[in-house]
């Protein structure tokens, strides 16, 4: 009896822990327009009719956001945020995290599709 309340706790907390990380997928051929809500640090995601059809509510502080050249791939970036957070539409979640540090104000993809150059505003600089 109590090895199974020990298994039932066990199964609650770990699905607990994964669904916090997990955000409505976006399909890469959907067409849409996203906003950053910075008030409240979030995406919301819009259709061509302008109607919303998701939301992710992020809980760090970022003031940009850059779409890759594969549709899929979102980079978040904020002036107070220690790290790139790089995130998958049609996943629906944190894929990977590029340390960089505080500072960031700008991130744009470059014509050749592959290299992005941030500005920091902190320490005058602009990585590629």
């Amino acid at each position: 009896m109590k090895w199974g309340i020990g298994l039932l706790l066990a199964i609650v907390l770990l699905t607990g822990c994964n669904s916090g990380n997990a955000f409505t997928k976006i399909n890469k051929s959907q067409s849409f327009l996203a906003t950053v809500n910075i008030r409240d640090t979030s995406l919301t995601f819009i259709d061509e009719n302008y109607h919303p059809f998701a939301k992710w509510d992020i809980s760090e502080p970022f003031t940009g956001a850059l779409l890759l050249a594969d549709n899929d791939t979102i980079l978040l970036y904020g002036k107070e945020m220690e790290k790139v957070q790089v995130y998958s539409l049609s996943a629906g979640k944190l894929i990977n995290s590029w340390e960089i540090g505080k500072g960031i104000v700008n991130m744009q993809l470059l014509r050749d599709g592959k290299s992005i150059v941030a500005v920091n505003q902190s320490n005058h600089s602009i990585y590629f």
